[in-house]
């Protein structure tokens, strides 16, 4: 583990006779879960062998950096158990003259907050490899984790926001999206630059070495990718899916004062249709880039979807076709 309990005691605010042993699992599970995917199993070993023994100051960096992400997310999956105790008698909750359990509004708000932190961190930790991999962590460079932290062409939720200021930096929520934009990159991105240039940008970003021409079209592919993914991915949030079925998301608890509505269907209508309305936006400039400089994209000049606009395309009217043309 990356974690011990000193450490852990530094970053959150647990009392003194906080039994390390009991967030333990937790931590395993969200260093499994999180960690593991961004830094890669075999970084992830290295990290973890130092951590036991006397970590290079690059190592030790990374550490710093990974440990508030794993502290918050391990507190996140472990607190809805760490309140209750299990009994002969069912499942209780700890109560004592002094101490009394948070109310439900409480622990909500608290466990988002620790969600929130944790995300963040998992993208501090992203720029952070890609700021040091090259001098410090090269094997990285050609990891499946790095391949996967690159895939898209919006890879950070801070990214994302640029564009879509309601994301508000969420990681969570644009992990939720992800599924969306990689559906919206595979459909209407590839439709509209074509699969020779779309694999060349693609390649170009996980290599860290994209072209001038391709920086150009960079900003409205990402508008055009954010809108749209936003825009589909909407409905999808409104519903929740568990063990137990498919549920109508809702913010409602009782006992308290901070609750909020779910959105109506009329108004999400709304804010889709804006959305994608902006996307067209960013593909018509998108368009207007290809086509004032054709030769500047051969790959997608000669993938068939160009049309030379100084093409004449004369129809001759046949006496016995059934289509026919009028000026």
């Amino acid at each position: 583990m990356l974690l011990n309990s000193t450490d852990l005691k530094a970053m959150l605010p647990v009392s003194a006779g906080f039994s390390f042993d009991n967030i333990k699992p937790d931590i395993k599970r969200a260093q499994r879960k999180y960690i593991r995917p961004i830094l890669g199993a075999t970084l992830e070993a290295e990290l973890e062998a130092a951590y036991l023994a006397t970590p290079t100051a690059a190592q030790q960096d990374l550490i710093d950096v990974v440990q508030p992400a794993l502290a918050h997310l391990a507190a996140w999956l472990y607190l809805p158990k760490g309140n209750v105790f299990v009994t002969d008698n069912g499942v209780m909750a700890h109560h004592t003259e002094n101490l009394k359990p948070a109310f439900e509004w409480q622990m909500k708000a608290y466990r988002s907050s620790l969600l929130t932190h944790g995300n963040d961190g998992l993208d501090t930790l992203i720029e952070h490899l890609e700021e040091v991999a090259a001098d410090d962590f090269v094997d990285w460079l050609t990891s499946l984790a790095c391949t996967l932290a690159r895939e898209h062409f919006i890879n950070t939720a801070e990214l994302y926001t640029r564009y879509v200021a309601k994301l508000k930096g969420s990681r969570y929520l644009w992990q939720q999206l992800r599924p969306t934009q990689r559906r919206v990159e595979d459909g209407l991105i590839k439709g509209i630059l074509g699969a020779e240039l779309y694999a060349e940008i693609k390649g170009q970003i996980l290599s860290n070495t994209v072209s001038e021409a391709n920086t150009a079209l960079l900003d409205n592919i990402r508008g055009t990718l954010a809108h749209k993914a936003w825009a589909e991915g909407l409905l999808e949030q409104t519903i929740q899916v568990d063990e137990e079925g498919v549920h109508v998301a809702s913010n409602i608890l009782a006992r308290t004062v901070d609750s909020r509505d779910k959105a109506e269907y009329a108004r999400l209508e709304a804010v889709t249709a804006t959305h994608k309305a902006i996307s067209m936006e960013y593909e018509a400039k998108i368009k207007d880039t290809l086509y004032s400089a054709p030769d500047t994209y051969p790959l997608w000049r000669d993938s068939g979807i160009y049309v030379d606009p100084r093409v004449t395309v004369v129809f001759e009217n046949k006496e016995d076709s059934s289509i026919f043309g009028m000026l």
